[in-house]
């Protein structure tokens, strides 16, 4: 479950890189349009992250559980 844990993570981390200063371009050029203007703080870029990581986890774990709890025979028998 480590494993399959870490490989996920990095996959999601290299999403993270990608996705965070796209996002941060993308939604900067969005806001200057309005008349009211508001700054883009760091934080908010971090929880949207963590909350990826998170679920991330979550699933890989939920998933990990799943094929844990079959019993080999009946997979076995399927096969």
């Amino acid at each position: 479950m480590y494993t399959l844990s870490v490989e996920f993570l990095v996959l999601v981390l290299i999403s993270i890189i990608i996705a965070i200063p796209t996002g941060w371009i993308i939604v900067h050029n969005l806001l200057k349009q309005f008349a009211l203007k508001i700054d883009l703080s760091i934080p908010i870029f971090v929880g949207i992250g963590v909350g990826a990581i998170i679920i991330a986890l979550v699933t890989v774990s939920f998933q990990a559980y799943r094929v844990i709890s079959v019993n080999p025979a009946e997979a076995l028998k399927v096969e």
